[in-house]
């Protein structure tokens, strides 16, 4: 990275999270997919710009073509033909008296060039703009590069960003006015709620879940009459719902009695390569018998994963390495596909499994 007097120029250096202030997250935004995709890439390479950028300065970013697309290089065309007209809006009408607005064209100039025998897009950002987007303040949005590029609706971009500015400072549960939600998507005014609903926010609730494992709800909070003025959504990562499975699964053994424990770690203990010795340890201390539990359980939901499950177990609870030649290597399912079994199924299975072997 170098820099001068008036511009600063940035070489391209991907990092995974990207932050931006809450004002460009709640704002409407003109975008198409390839647009955003850009916007989203150059926010990445601001955070470098951060503590090194002084007032008056504009600002040069490079973005390579392969960060955006392997071969349709027409898509990046056509996005870099309009990509200057677009804006980033921000209104508060809320007073009649005091009206607030910024109307911002962040990438005024937009050209292609080669570097290193590779295609760029080289984008300008004046200097009067490049502070809404590198001061963060208290309330800014953190969500990941890579996740944000793998989506392809526009709308499922924006509302990750928005879901992302309360999950990610922990709040799964939030509401959200109708009005400021459709106008943040840029959706057509004209278009009624339930064209909204289903054309926008259900195409976005699809692709999030199926894309990045993350998966929201909306129902109604607040009505006018009929017409629909608020929505409350829940949201759940799949890391959200494997780590409920298995407190449910721990709470419900905590609540069996020992022996029903013990006839359930036996029969489990059987899926590991332990030494019988190691077997009986297990079986004969209340510690390590929970904790043997415990593992196989996140094991079983995907919350951990370990190419050699015996040896991480054996580790784990004080055998040191264990003889796992025999062993084939396994991976817990880092997805959720077909209904994961709940604790009951989980440890009655366990229970019943010498009946059904009689």
């Amino acid at each position: 990275m170098s820099s001068q007097t008036e511009q600063l120029q940035i070489a391209f250096y991907p990092r995974p999270n990207n932050y931006q202030p809450n004002i460009i997250t709640e704002s409407r935004q003109e975008f198409t997919e390839m647009e955003k995709k850009i916007v989203v890439l150059a926010i990445n390479q601001l955070r470098q710009i951060a503590q090194s950028w002084q007032k008056g300065q504009n600002v040069t970013l490079l973005i390579p073509y392969t960060e955006l697309t392997d071969s349709h290089h027409g898509k990046i065309s056509a996005a870099a033909n309009t990509l200057n007209t677009k804006r980033i809006v921000y209104q508060n009408f809320s007073d009649p008296f005091e009206p607030e607005f910024d109307y911002i064209v962040p990438f005024p100039r937009v050209r292609s060039m080669i570097l290193n025998g590779k295609r760029h897009l080289e984008l300008l950002m004046l200097s009067e703009v490049v502070p809404s987007f590198i001061e963060l303040g208290k309330r800014y949005t953190s969500y990941s590069l890579k996740l944000m590029l793998s989506l392809s609706s526009i709308y499922a971009q924006r509302m990750y960003e928005i879901i992302m500015m309360f999950y990610g400072r922990g709040q799964k549960e939030f509401t959200y006015e109708v009005s400021k939600l459709r106008t943040a998507l840029n959706y057509p005014p004209e278009h009624d709620y339930y064209d909204f609903k289903r054309k926008a926010l259900t195409v976005a609730q699809s692709e999030l879940s199926q894309k990045i494992g993350l998966q929201f709800d909306f129902t109604p909070s607040l009505k006018n009459g009929k017409a629909v003025t608020e929505l409350r959504f829940v949201v759940q990562s799949d890391q959200d719902l494997i780590n409920n499975d298995v407190e449910v699964d721990l709470l419900t053994a905590q609540t069996m009695q020992p022996h029903e424990v013990v006839v359930i770690a036996r029969n489990l203990i059987h899926d590991y390569k332990f030494t019988k010795k190691q077997q009986n340890q297990i079986l004969e201390d209340i510690e390590l018998m929970n904790t043997f539990i415990r593992l196989h359980t996140e094991f079983h939901h995907g919350k951990r994963v370990a190419k050699n499950p015996t040896a991480y177990m054996a580790q784990a609870l004080g055998f040191g390495k264990a003889d796992t030649k025999s062993e084939s290597l396994t991976k817990a399912a880092t997805g959720r596909k077909g209904k994961p079994k709940v604790v009951k199924n989980l440890l009655t299975d366990a229970i019943d499994k010498p009946k059904r072997n009689a």
